[in-house]
């Protein structure tokens, strides 16, 4: 039996606790059951946290501006190639686009949103090139 398991957290002490905790409990059930067991843990992305002073952060912001869109941060928890990017030394933003359902048999994003989208990466380089 090959079980699969992923937890994250912005919070590193956190993160740790948890895998602890899905360890101990693996290695309970493992006890209960009379079988062995072998764990390999991998980190496979780490989390972070952006300022609204980061360099990416006001580019992306004053792009949302240009097209009329209020710029909102939320903090998901999720990963994406953001957080490869940012662990790389590469300034990074993740920005929604409107899709629903997302990683589901029903994702789908509407055919505004997608045009929205491109204006908003010409925006992004038209502010990139006026951006110091």
């Amino acid at each position: 039996c090959v079980v699969t398991a992923e937890a994250r957290s912005l919070d590193d002490a956190a993160l740790g606790r948890q895998v602890m905790e899905m360890l101990d409990a693996l290695t309970w059930a493992a006890t209960e059951g009379e079988v062995d067991l072998e764990t390999t843990v991998v980190n496979e992305f780490s989390g972070y946290r952006l300022a609204s002073s980061d360099p990416q952060v006001r580019l992306a912001t004053a792009a949302l501006t240009r097209c009329g869109v209020e710029a909102r941060a939320v903090s998901t928890g999720g990963g994406s190639d953001t957080n490869a990017f940012l662990t790389n030394g590469l300034a990074s933003v993740n920005l929604c686009n409107d899709m629903v359902d997302v990683h589901t048999g029903d994702e789908r994003i509407a055919i505004a949103s997608v045009e929205q989208t491109v204006d908003l990466v010409l925006a992004l380089i038209d502010t990139a090139c006026d951006f110091r």
